[in-house]
């Protein structure tokens, strides 16, 4: 059972460093907090510049300490005219997603439900600066530079893909999680119940396998299961199949009371029509053995057939 979580991973983040980026308009961008000198440029010696406000190596630098436009004035002192200059201080770095171009059953959160092949593209945007290269690791191994869709086969157990991206100033984005998951009946442990003779009330064990399976559906609310109750062949088959639909309906009905939704749960009696071993009608059994034909199982519930 994969429980509520998948598992970390220690992953090493490559470093970037930070940039002043110029757009194809024009503009320019600072990386946020990043130290900016100002410097003189004359016409008639365009390869020297003068770093100001001091002639020193050790300039002091300035600082956009925040987020967005900033403005430097240049006042004329013969005109009086004012020249604005604007630096967009970029402090915010991109936000990256997958797209499946083929394979993906559902999508929940974090969680990718897949066919037995998948391709994943991955996307970034960056209203600011603009994002510049988007990288991805899989399984905890070192992150590599996207450049292609990456393919990805059910056979090649792949679990888990981190990814994120950066801008043209340098912002590195926080990894993004993305789990795999290419066997759905897997997801969560589902054990068969067990009923005493002629009852479809619930013991003790019964419910504590209940209660574990009722956290494992609240940690994963996009999975529906189906209740399949049955009975040993004692008594009519009439009587059966309406012992066995009332065993689905107790089983549906503790469920609710652990709080998951009605609407997740279909409930069905089989009665003694899937008897699993050799107690058929005449035949000589144990005590044991028929009980393990008054069973309630458990399915998930494929996504296609919701």
């Amino acid at each position: 059972m994969l429980g509520a979580g998948f598992q970390n991973y220690a992953q090493k983040i490559p470093e970037f460093e930070k940039s002043i980026f110029i757009d194809s308009a024009g503009n320019t961008y600072v990386n946020k907090k990043m130290p900016v000198y100002i410097s003189i440029v004359t016409d008639s010696q365009p390869d020297t510049n003068h770093t100001i406000p001091s002639p020193s190596e050790h300039a002091n630098p300035m600082y956009f300490d925040s987020h967005g436009k900033q403005y430097m004035v240049h006042l004329d002192p013969e005109t009086g005219k004012k020249t604005r200059y604007k630096i967009f201080a970029d402090g915010q770095p991109p936000e990256s997603e997958l797209n499946l171009k083929k394979g993906l059953k559902l999508q929940f959160e974090e969680r990718f439900y897949c066919e037995e092949l998948v391709i994943i593209e991955i996307h970034a945007n960056d209203n600011n600066s603009g994002a510049k290269k988007s990288f991805y690791s899989i399984d905890g191994e070192e992150y590599i530079k996207y450049k292609d869709p990456v393919v990805v086969k059910k056979e090649e157990k792949i679990e888990k893909i981190s990814f994120f991206s950066i801008d043209n100033v340098g912002n590195v984005e926080k990894p993004n999680i993305a789990n795999f998951i290419f066997d759905l009946d897997n997801v969560i442990d589902l054990e068969n119940i067990y009923f005493a003779l002629d009852s479809d009330r619930l013991n003790a064990d019964a419910q504590e396998q209940l209660d574990e399976l009722a956290n494992s559906l609240k940690n994963f609310p996009e999975i529906s299961i189906e209740l399949r109750s049955h009975t040993d062949v004692r008594g009519s088959s009439d009587y059966n199949k309406l012992l066995s639909e009332r065993r689905a309906q107790s089983t549906k009905r503790y469920l609710m009371s652990k709080g998951i939704s009605a609407d997740r749960l279909e409930a069905k009696g089989f009665g003694d029509t899937k008897i699993i071993n050799h107690c058929l009608e005449g035949v000589e059994c144990t005590e044991e053995e028929h009980r393990e034909n008054r069973r309630t199982e458990f399915r998930i519930i494929p996504f296609e057939e919701k």
